[in-house]
């Protein structure tokens, strides 16, 4: 979607019709089902060999399935509420050629996956402070959000989201609503920005000028999902 609120183009979208892809998902299926759980469990893994950061992030996912949390986004995620997440931006694309031909459950686990690296940069999945402060107040919360400011994010610009959708104050007090807060901003930036990757993004995991340069991270979780190769 445009940032003037008009619904684009879904990128790639004349390509649904290529067989080999419905078989690539018939097989997957056949052989066990999406196993992209696996995959973040890896990446979270292997960030420390000790695996004090698979679980610190085991509300995410584990190496048996989804968590409370990653649950969570896979239950609200939905292309009503937000559809600029599921339209995709081109520097996504890039990093997941699959993406245009994925269906909608499939494209919810790459949001997983970008929670998980923004989390974790975050709060260290929770592990981490959950409170610090900022230049424009208090950042609380698995994501950092702004305490009790949490509603203002809306004044960037609703990008035709209906009034039961966004943000609330007190949104970042609890893991559940971060996230979902959390989604609806990453979807504003994909309606205003047209990129997953922002000089003016709220998360450094999003942010290619970040002094650490933790956008790699989440280069390299969504470049390493099986079902995006």
């Amino acid at each position: 979607m445009r940032s003037d609120g008009a619904r684009g183009v879904c990128l790639g979208c004349e390509d649904r019709g290529d067989k080999s892809v419905d078989q690539i998902r018939a097989l997957r299926s056949a052989v066990g089902g999406d196993q992209s759980y696996k995959d973040i469990y890896k990446y979270n893994y292997n960030k420390q060999k000790d695996r004090k950061v698979a679980e610190a992030c085991s509300n995410m996912v584990t190496n048996a399935g989804y968590g409370r949390w990653g649950q969570h986004i896979l239950n609200i995620l939905n292309e009503r509420e937000y559809p600029n997440l599921f339209d995709g931006t081109p520097d996504l694309v890039s990093l997941c050629p699959a993406f245009p031909q994925l269906g909608p459950e499939e494209k919810k686990v790459i949001f997983v996956a970008i929670m998980n690296v923004m989390v974790l940069g975050e709060s260290t999945c929770g592990v981490g402070s959950h409170t610090a402060k900022g230049p424009n107040g208090t950042a609380v919360g698995i994501l950092q959000l702004h305490r009790g400011a949490e509603a203002s994010y809306e004044s960037e610009g609703r990008h035709g989201h209906g009034p039961e959708i966004g943000c609330k104050n007190g949104d970042g007090e609890k893991p559940e609503s971060s996230l979902k807060c959390g989604l609806h901003l990453l979807d504003m930036q994909f309606a205003g920005k047209g990129e997953l990757f922002s000089r003016s993004s709220h998360w450094e995991v999003l942010r290619p000028q970040g002094r650490k340069q933790k956008y790699k991270w989440t280069k390299k979780i969504v470049s390493e999902l099986s079902i995006c190769k």
